[in-house]
């Protein structure tokens, strides 16, 4: 009789102190939960608003006639590099370690266009005696070259910056850059190049 007296004790005891211990515990996790639901859902009335939103602008696409679309689009027709391309000395140290490269998209019309697309830009030394012809090599992403979107009064650019410090040495001379632009929407590829002065 005294064993189950202690065991009843016992469970009473221990099943009395696990409801007061935890009962914080999951008040706290239900909040939590709460809480967490409320911005799951504000979430998906969001998602179904731009859900609509998109909807209604794929309706207005789908009316207009197969040829207006595709004849008014841009297309892209060549790049240029701009006339302040070159190897710049950002930290004053007296050696250039910075290509800044000054890329303009130009429609049929003639037109700066902001085009979306990918950029390779690679330098080339073409009178070292040694075996090494190309000095360096960089690729801009897509949605890196969309934030590097600039202009001023006469004209609108993409303006690269990179760090050619690490392939520069400081004895080299002329240097021809060529720059691969990969048309998004069209699907070309377009080229430019240029000689870069010491």
């Amino acid at each position: 009789m005294k064993i189950w007296f202690c065991v009843i004790t016992f469970l009473a005891c221990a099943f009395c102190g696990c409801e007061n211990g935890g009962g914080g515990s999951l008040q706290d996790d239900f909040e939590k939960l709460s809480l967490e639901k409320s911005e799951l859902q504000s979430q998906v009335e969001q998602l179904e608003k731009d859900n609509r939103e998109l909807t209604r602008r794929l309706g207005r696409l789908s009316e207009l006639p197969q040829g207006v679309k595709t004849q008014a689009m841009p297309e892209l027709d060549r790049i240029e590099l701009g006339r302040r391309t070159a190897l710049y000395d950002k930290d004053e140290d007296g050696r250039k370690d910075e290509l800044v490269v000054y890329i303009s998209p130009y429609d049929t019309t003639g037109d700066t266009i902001k085009a979306p697309g990918s950029v390779k830009i690679s330098l080339w030394d073409l009178e070292t005696d040694s075996g090494v012809v190309k000095v360096g090599e960089w690729r801009i992403s897509g949605g890196d070259l969309k934030r590097m979107w600039a202009g001023t009064f006469l004209t609108n650019y993409y303006r690269v910056v990179v760090d050619a410090g690490k392939v520069l040495t400081g004895d080299e001379g002329e240097l021809t850059l060529h720059v691969s632009f990969a048309d998004f929407i069209g699907g070309k590829v377009l080229t430019a190049q240029k000689v870069l002065k010491p």
